[in-house]
């Protein structure tokens, strides 16, 4: 969880990005500008950064936009811009791969609605919006440009004004310094996060480090939990998430996590590996085709207070299965079960899950 204070610095990050897209926008007349709240709650809130830089710890800035909010009631802002969310990761369509629209009229990131439409199971390939069964492929859909050329103006940009996942130059490739002491690179946690700054566009710049211990990723000195890139995240989504297996867990079996071999049947995939051993750089098609396949997955922890199993059986639709005295340090935001609890599987509480995991992936909500 974010304290105040991180709150405030991404807050005030959010508006001075917010500035550098409007000054990118046709100069406004003042009869335009009282018709348009948020081009007034920009430039108040910039204005006073620009003067008090320690507004938002002093409650200056929340009070000035407590009482720009309260002056926007009624007028548009708020409305146009839930049309332009996607109803399954919750933030602008888009950011998740291109705008693409169903035959109902609902629109989603092509990311997010993948997972859905490649389910072998007619109930659960339904719009999440209205529930009209979805009849179409992935290779079916097209892109919806209108709202495409409206949202691409909306998304945030880093630093050096590169528009974000639509980075393919020569910063894109190039390495992230990392701030860290005497961290250990080939861990999958630090991979994982160097490529998302360099997928998601960062300048090269950009300084990153990880606290392998708490799961936390930093970049530019902001903590997150732990990211995993959009290449994986893409991977995954095109994998088929047919339910053909009860349990899950693949890795290495130590003393303290002997209770997943409890678990052991013809429907269920119990399989001991050393993970460390894996390839960094690649993704392992098996082993998330066999994540994709189960019902759920056994997620012990291991050296550390949480696992990327975790995270991935929620990537895959899996719900987690928890042991009943887990020191896991994300399970509480997530849907998932105990040991001894009847484990039923809800294709509604795994795409939530998934929701839920996108939403918090990373810095890509500023």
């Amino acid at each position: 969880m974010a304290t105040n204070a991180e709150k405030y610095a991404q807050a005030k990050d959010m508006l001075r990005q917010a500035k550098e897209l409007l000054e990118t926008l046709p100069a406004m007349s003042p009869a335009e500008q009282s018709i348009i709240p948020a081009h007034v709650f920009l430039q108040e809130s910039a204005a006073i950064l620009a003067d008090k830089p320690d507004a938002g710890e002093s409650g200056i800035l929340r009070q000035r936009i407590y009482e720009l909010i309260q002056s926007q009631k009624g007028s548009g802002n708020c409305a146009i811009y839930k049309e332009l969310r996607c109803p399954i990761h919750l933030d602008l369509v888009g950011e998740n791969g291109a705008p693409t629209t169903l035959a109902c009229g609902h629109t989603y990131c092509i990311g997010c609605i993948t997972p859905i439409i490649n389910n072998p199971s007619m109930v659960a390939r339904k719009c999440p919006e209205c529930r009209i069964p979805i009849t179409v492929q992935i290779g079916q859909l097209r892109e919806n440009v209108a709202i495409k050329n409206i949202t691409d103006r909306l998304q945030p940009r880093h630093g050096g004004g590169v528009k974000r996942k639509t980075m393919k130059n020569s910063k894109a490739n190039a390495t992230a310094k990392n701030t860290g002491k005497h961290v250990n690179k080939n861990l999958f946690q630090y991979v994982y996060l160097d490529k998302y700054v360099k997928e998601m566009g960062y300048p090269a710049d950009t300084l990153i480090k990880i606290d392998h211990i708490k799961g936390l990723s930093y970049i530019n000195g902001k903590s997150y939990r732990i990211i995993f890139p959009p290449s994986l995240i893409n991977f995954i989504n095109n994998i088929p998430k047919i339910k053909t297996n009860s349990y899950c867990f693949i890795g290495d079996i130590t003393p303290n996590r002997k209770w997943v071999e409890d678990y052991k049947s013809k429907d269920s995939i119990i399989r001991a590996t050393d993970k460390s051993k894996y390839n960094r750089n690649a993704y392992d098609e098996t082993y998330y085709k066999d994540l994709c396949r189960s019902k759920f997955t056994l997620c012990p922890t291991g050296d550390c207070p949480w696992s990327y199993r975790f995270f991935e059986a929620i990537m895959c639709f899996s719900i987690p299965i928890m042991e009943k005295d887990t020191d896991d340090r994300f399970y509480k935001d997530y849907f998932c079960y105990t040991v001894g609890q009847k484990h039923a599987y809800d294709f509604s509480q795994a795409l939530n899950n998934y929701r839920v995991f996108l939403n918090s992936n990373g810095p890509c909500k500023n």
